[in-house]
């Protein structure tokens, strides 16, 4: 029960279920989305390493890249500042440049690296990356 709590009182997102499930099976279905995301997370993870020079968070043939990617950033923790608000604030900035944007960018210190998570969705193609 606490789980179907969308953060709204407003109960139309109920009625377009079953348009919303057309619409998958009208593209492809769900075997082409997830293709078509993880091949466009990998692609635009790459992308967005290469415009920055750093490198994507990964192992061994984009195995733990499903439809999201982490991308290093070229940015090293403050020395000094709590890490929690580092991230906060960090975060915050973010949020100020890329809310109207398509793709989603949480913010973490990895080790003392800073590193954003990006999620590749059907609406989002390449130049969402590269904007990024």
């Amino acid at each position: 029960h606490e789980w179907s709590w969308t953060g709204t009182i407003d109960l139309s997102s109920y009625c377009s279920v079953n348009v919303a499930l057309d619409f998958r099976n009208w593209i492809g279905g769900e075997e082409k989305i997830r293709e078509y995301c993880h091949g466009l997370a990998v692609e635009g993870g790459n992308r967005m390493a290469q415009i920055m020079g750093t490198s994507v968070l990964e192992c061994k043939e984009s195995q733990i890249i499903a439809c999201m990617v982490n991308v290093f950033l070229p940015l090293d923790e403050i020395e000094g500042e709590d890490k929690m608000k580092q991230i906060q604030r960090f975060q915050d900035e973010l949020s100020k440049f890329y809310l109207i944007e398509k793709i989603f960018l949480p913010a973490h210190l990895l080790g003392n690296r800073w590193i954003v998570r990006a999620s590749a969705q059907i609406f989002n193609d390449i130049s969402d990356f590269e904007r990024t």
